[in-house]
């Protein structure tokens, strides 16, 4: 494993915390008041509310990064996940997070298709565009595997937050990837551990959760570790993390790195958790990780922060 140098950037936001919800304050007084008497039915409540993602308005710059793109679905009929792609050449995926979008990432889409690659992503069910109610890492993992599947071999994923954990578990039957891009990629046990934090769960609501889970998937929290997978997987992996990151620690990136055979890790900081998506330098380096070869952008400095990007970061929650 090789370690890049970090970007040192000027830190121009402000630590702010995850929005809260009413969902949200509901279950922290469920939590509170019925845990320690029913952990077993707050626990039940608790994982169904986690489970059902928010959907956000997505900002304007998403409607222009989309125009150009053909459309399709990933699966059979309308139920299908919508998808888009752009550009011909080797497939390069762009995986999305937890209540995010596949456009959140679209501002990689121009230097990939100008790298000479066809770009595609995807809203994962009960996200953005697709239909659903409900989803979970597994869901995810499942869709990249769909698609996978629909479209051939893949050059490369570049993946971000849950879409990073979903795809190293979406990898593990071996399918056809050549090279791993995750940004600020977290693990789905201390993923847990935060959820349970910000619901103000007793550790008796939180165990019985876990045990649902469990029983619900098939596999234990253990099972799904990024570490753990990153260490299996023989790909090429770059790990990119901002240090500002209040969704998903930078260690868990930087661990990941170095469970990986061929993995190296570049920290940031002062971008956040999702305003990484649109630095011109990470998009930059990704690009040329992907190429495996130099890549520059057309233009420089960060891509269309204003404040309505400010107010999507700070509404988005979890992924």
């Amino acid at each position: 494993m090789s370690t890049r140098p970090s970007h040192r950037k000027n830190r121009t936001n402000v630590r702010a915390q995850p929005s809260t919800s009413t969902t949200v304050r509901a279950m922290r007084v469920l939590g509170g008041t019925l845990g320690r008497s029913f952990p077993d039915a707050t626990a039940r409540i608790a994982l169904e509310a986690w489970l059902r993602p928010r959907r956000f308005t997505p900002p304007r710059r998403e409607a222009h990064w989309q125009m150009g793109a053909t459309e399709f679905r990933v699966g059979r009929g309308t139920h299908g996940v919508r998808a888009w792609s752009w550009g011909e050449g080797p497939i390069v995926l762009l995986a999305h997070g937890w209540e995010g979008r596949g456009l959140q990432l679209g501002g990689f889409v121009r230097p990939l298709v100008d790298a000479g690659f066809r770009v595609v992503t995807w809203d994962a069910p009960a996200h953005g565009q697709s239909g659903g109610r409900k989803s979970s890492l597994f869901s995810f993992a499942d869709t990249i595997g769909a698609v996978i599947r629909q479209l051939g071999p893949v050059h490369a994923v570049v993946a971000h937050s849950m879409g990073a954990a979903a795809t190293l578990f979406a990898l593990k039957p071996g399918l056809p990837v050549s090279r791993l891009a995750l940004i600020a990629p977290g693990d789905p046990s201390e993923a847990t551990a935060r959820m349970a934090e910000l619901l103000g769960l007793h550790d008796d609501v939180t165990d019985a959760m876990r045990e649902r889970m469990q029983a619900r998937f098939g596999m234990t929290l253990s099972e799904v570790s990024t570490e753990k997978l990153a260490a299996e997987l023989e790909q090429p992996m770059l790990v990119i993390h901002d240090e500002d990151d209040v969704h998903a620690e930078v260690e868990s990136g930087r661990r990941i790195a170095e469970a990986a055979p061929h993995g190296s890790f570049t920290a940031t900081q002062g971008l956040g958790h999702h305003r990484i998506l649109r630095d011109s330098h990470v998009i930059e380096q990704i690009a040329s990780f992907v190429a495996d070869r130099p890549v520059t952008l057309r233009n420089t400095g960060r891509l269309g922060l204003t404040i309505e990007d400010v107010l999507a970061d700070l509404n988005h929650g979890r992924g």
